[in-house]
């Protein structure tokens, strides 16, 4: 199960070795956009010639909340 509501997040956790701080500017993480470990050899081969990705702005994502950071989505 993907995150795909429209309350789940991306977080990350930072610690720090030594007194730091991080400003709302700051650029602190990175992700990566990759095709499903579940695709079939013909999407790898399409997602590896045509992996152009777009986004698109919406009001609702229209799918089920996972539930929060980590969850299994079941209670």
């Amino acid at each position: 199960m993907s995150y795909r509501g429209n309350n789940d997040e991306w977080k990350v956790s930072a610690i720090f070795l030594k007194k730091a701080s991080i400003y709302p500017i700051d650029r602190i993480c990175q992700f990566r956009i990759q095709l499903s470990q579940k695709a079939t050899f013909w999407q790898k081969l399409r997602w590896l010639f045509d992996s152009k990705i777009e986004f698109e702005w919406v009001d609702d994502l229209g799918s089920e909340d996972r539930h929060g950071f980590g969850s299994t989505g079941t209670r």
